[in-house]
């Protein structure tokens, strides 16, 4: 079973490009849901217009997908 804590582990990975750090130390992940397999979770960007926003979005879907069980 999947658990907030192994998404967040695994967000920990993706770093704002402008700050270098985390995405989860910054506050930036809000509401983690696991339903089974499913992970959903909404990356809050410090601006909506955001240069890099594909790209966050691209590695955070890699770091999560990695995780055993997540489909």
């Amino acid at each position: 079973m999947i658990t907030t804590e192994q998404v967040l582990g695994a967000l920990r990975v993706v770093q704002d490009p402008d700050l270098h750090r985390d995405l989860v130390t910054l506050g930036m992940i809000e509401g983690v849901k696991i339903e089974g397999g499913r992970v959903a979770f909404t990356v809050a960007l410090t601006t909506p217009a955001c240069p890099v926003k594909d790209d966050l979005k691209r590695q955070c879907e890699e770091a999560v997908r990695a995780l055993p069980g997540v489909t």
